[in-house]
């Protein structure tokens, strides 16, 4: 509306008195049209009966209008000159100027009226001239043949056969250059009816590729694209089919989730006390006890590759896959999911308005077929017309000039006269060629005028970029459309990435940007495609990785095998041995000397009696001292006291050797009856401990609808309680445990950290040969149980619905189609049309510049030939006749 301001502006603006100028602001009215049309419409249904019609309507006026003319046969040096004359046409391009220094409208139509009216001064010259031919032809010309006394300088001239010849030969040239610009001007004018009839062709391309698309692999075609948009919302509406049979598929695979929680909890909670440093390094109120846990390290070096085979096993893939799929189509993800693909549909929305808009008229209506007729039907005749008045100019032109040449002189029965057809022949080509001439100048004037604001506009077309179509969104007071805001910034790249690169692959999701929930930019691909099916197809990937791999159990691999036997083999009592660096240390420094006790600084578990490490691990068939063969030896020193083996002897002041092994002694009491370990269990949230070996399979009962199905995020395996999961009679599905302590929602319980002894601290990492055994049967039963159902069934459901859709529409919806129906419709109307009427325009003002010549020449002639017949004693009457001449008239 304010561009149409601008128009109404410059037609009132006491500024400009030439009316010409309105030019300018109907071109400006134009562009703003042709330029921001296209991204203003609202987004309404997805596609509508309007939609297919046009559809159909463009598919089969493709080849209606493409057998007439399909493009234009320009190379690349022919654009690039065609190019070059319109930037001379347009000049200083008064318009794409204005367009960069504006700040706003009001400066926009000043900048224009100030640059424009130079401009048109200078392209409205021909007009001038025209007007002053005029003048001179009403004030003089006109008067020459019947007023004697207008002919100023008469007398008698003779002229030499070389001057005669001379003037032939000038006629001659100016009639091969006037014959010439008639070819150039016909070359111009078929060139713009052909760039004409090339439009019709690249619109209706343009909206059958647009509605319709490229088969069979090119661009889907926006009818496509939009119906698969209303499918995928349809689709993913609360109460669709998919979502309900999707949230039934995810309940009853629920038990693969909650398996691979528990047993991932245990193998934490058991990787956690073997490696927590007060466990590996036990301390007292800050100070070491100068042990270390050596099954520690040995339990954790089997416990890793199990816990490997847990991360990327088939029941973790299964789960993995499952919650991706829980993560990405429930609860607020599938609300953001549903807001994504909306947003997603404007600019296409947008684009499908403009085919409405600006191509739709070319297909829907034969009314361009009408222009081209009436253009085609004017062109033969009028060429006819001006052909054949130049041909009476010039012939006339010649045998005046001839006659003059070579019969001035003819008899007559009164004796020798004047050849009176020299003046005849020549007065007819001066008077027709300068009424020719006045015409040529106002053709050549006219087209000037209108090919000036064309060019200009052709220009910024041609070079428009994305910068150009924000800056004049901003001058037009768009601001939903400018720089800085997502439709602004997503159109200006698709002007960058589409109009103008025609030959790409530009995948239309890259460029529409939108917001994502941290508030930073990105792409609408990023967040449907990135975040959504590539996590999602990343997940059923690992899982056929996982299948393709090996076995679908873990119970029974060697890995699991090996970890049971270390925990029932390597109790932490028995390899509790005392540090590496005890033998440098200068606490020991006395006891590591003596024969007797020296051993046991490195040969001294925290168990009374010895232990042969199992053949199985490191060290096999080796034996630890037990704490009764230390203080056996330390019985040597002095006598023993103290209860149980751990027992100090008596030693001397001086016996330093035994002072020390009493401080290791010592030690060993703290670490066998204190509570200086750290243990861990599970609590749930009154504090009453959970043991997962006390888990329980709950009896399966049969689930009648998707309803009684429990959904992702609420659906979690009974807890000691009783509670259950789901609601209505029908709510529990096989697979679910309790007393597996697992919280209502599909959490763990808590973990707690409590000190102990270690007694229970052996005792407690001991009976994890019990609880892993169970939570791995539990998940060896699950994954058997869901395989099918996730592997199979829920990719199906999820690919076919929802994800297949997405890829094949994302590397189908391209936009350089865009690109190519846009530079075609450029080509057809400004490297055809606008060129081709420039190009005539020039030739009118070439044509009357050489007539102007020939007038000249032809009036020379004329004048030359009157005089001498005036000079001769005959008169001419009405420049025709020739009588006999008075004495007086003579004097």
């Amino acid at each position: 509306p304010k561009l149409a301001d601008l128009n109404l502006g410059l037609l009132h603006s006491n500024e400009l008195p030439l009316r010409h100028l309105v030019a300018f602001g109907s071109m400006m009215r134009f562009s703003a049209w042709l330029i921001l049309g296209a991204f203003s419409s609202s987004l309404g249904q997805y596609v509508d009966d309007k939609d297919l019609s046009l559809a159909a309507d463009a598919a089969s006026k493709v080849s209606q209008y493409c057998a007439v003319r399909d493009g234009l046969d320009n190379d690349a040096d022919a654009k690039k000159r065609i190019a070059d004359r319109l930037k001379a046409v347009a000049g200083e391009n008064v318009i794409q100027t204005a367009l960069k220094d504006a700040d706003d409208m009001s400066e926009l139509g000043s900048l224009v009226i100030e640059k424009g009216q130079q401009e048109l001064a200078m392209t409205a010259g021909p007009f001038v001239f025209m007007f002053l031919l005029y003048l001179l032809y009403v004030f003089y010309c006109c008067w020459l043949p019947c007023c004697v006394c207008c002919r100023c300088c008469r007398k008698e001239r003779k002229c030499s056969m070389a001057t005669k010849l001379l003037f032939g030969v000038l006629l001659c040239c100016i009639s091969l250059a006037l014959l010439v610009c008639c070819g150039l001007g016909y070359q111009g004018v078929n060139k713009s009816v052909e760039g004409f009839e090339a439009i019709p062709c690249a619109a209706a391309k343009s909206v059958d590729v647009g509605l319709n698309g490229k088969q069979p692999d090119g661009f889907m075609g926006l009818i496509k694209v939009l119906q698969l948009f209303n499918e995928l919302d349809a689709s993913l509406q609360d109460n669709s089919t998919f979502i309900e049979s999707l949230t039934a598929k995810l309940g009853q695979t629920q038990q693969v989730t909650s398996a691979v929680t528990v047993a991932t909890a245990t193998m934490n909670m058991l990787s956690g006390m073997l490696g927590d440093v007060r466990n590996d390094q036990p301390s007292k109120d800050g100070a070491s006890l100068d042990h270390k846990c050596s099954s520690c390290a040995t339990l954790s070096g089997a416990l890793g590759p199990v816990a490997t085979q847990l991360e990327q096993g088939v029941a973790a893939s299964l789960s993995s896959a499952r919650a991706e799929v829980d993560k990405q189509l429930t609860g607020d993800s599938l609300a953001g999911l549903r807001t994504n693909i909306q947003s997603a549909t404007q600019p296409m929305d947008q684009v499908k308005g403009m085919m409405h808009s600006l191509f739709g008229p070319f297909v829907t209506t034969d009314s361009i077929k009408g222009i081209l007729d009436i253009m085609k039907g004017g062109v033969t005749p009028a060429a006819i017309y001006i052909l054949v008045e130049l041909l009476l100019v010039v012939f006339c032109g010649v045998f005046g000039v001839a006659f003059w040449a070579f019969r001035e002189i003819v008899e007559d029965p009164e004796g020798p006269k004047i050849n009176g057809n020299i003046h005849r022949c020549s007065g007819c080509s001066w008077c027709c060629g300068y009424w020719s001439m006045i015409f040529f100048f106002f053709m050549g004037g006219l087209l000037g005028l209108i090919c000036y604001p064309a060019a200009s506009m052709c220009v910024v077309f041609d070079d428009l970029t994305g910068k150009t179509l924000l800056d004049v969104a901003a001058l037009a007071g768009m601001g939903n459309l400018t720089a800085g805001t997502q439709l602004g910034e997503t159109m200006g790249l698709m002007v960058d990435k589409c109009l103008q690169q025609p030959q790409g692959h530009q995948e239309m999701l890259e460029l529409v940007l939108t917001l994502d929930k941290n508030g930073s930019v990105t792409t609408m691909k990023d967040e449907i495609i990135t975040k959504n099916v590539d996590m999602i197809d990343g997940q059923f990937n690992q899982l056929t990785s996982a299948l393709d791999g090996g076995s679908i159990s873990v119970s029974d691999q060697p890995e699991m095998t090996q970890l049971i036997s270390t925990l029932q083999n390597a109790p932490i009592d028995a390899m509790m041995l005392p540090m590496d660096n005890l033998r440098s240390s200068s606490t020991y420094a006395k006891m590591v000397i003596d024969p007797s006790l020296a051993p046991f600084l490195g040969n001294s578990s925290l168990r009374c009696s010895d232990f042969t490490v199992p053949a199985s691990m490191d060290g096999g068939g080796n034996t630890i001292g037990g704490v009764t063969k230390f203080a056996d030896a330390l019985s040597s020193k002095g006598s023993l006291s103290g209860s149980g083996c751990a027992k100090k002897a008596s030693c001397g002041a001086s016996d330093s050797a035994c002072n020390e092994a009493n401080v290791l002694m010592g030690h060993k009491q703290v670490l066998m009856s204190e509570a200086v370990f750290k243990c861990q269990k599970f609590v749930d949230d009154s504090g009453a401990t959970c043991q997962v070996e006390n888990m329980v399979e709950a009896a399966a009962t049969t689930t009648t609808s998707a309803a009684a199905t429990t959904s992702a995020t609420n659906t979690a395996v009974a807890t000691t309680s009783g509670a259950e999961p789901g609601t209505g009679p029908a709510r529990r599905l096989s697979g679910y445990y309790s007393g597996d302590c697992m919280k209502i929602d599909g959490t763990m319980m808590k973990t707690e950290t409590y000190d102990c002894t270690l007694a229970e601290f052996t005792s407690l990492v001991q009976s994890y040969d019990v609880k892993l055994q169970k939570v791995f049967s539990r998940l060896d039963t699950a994954a058997a149980a869901t395989m099918s159902s996730i592997s199979v069934d829920m990719k199906k459901l999820v690919s076919e619905t929802f994800s297949d859709k997405l890829v094949t529409m994302n590397q189908r919806l391209t936009c350089n189609w865009l690109g190519e129906g846009y530079r075609g419709t450029i080509e057809g109307l400004c490297y055809g049309g606008v060129w081709g009427l420039s190009v005539v325009g020039a030739m009118y003002v070439a044509s009357g510049s050489i007539l102007l010549f020939l007038v000249i020449l032809t009036y020379a002639v004329w004048k030359v030939a009157v005089d001498n017949i005036t000079s001769a004693g005959q008169q001419v009457i009405d420049a025709d006749s020739i009588v006999p001449a008075s004495k007086a008239e003579l004097d």
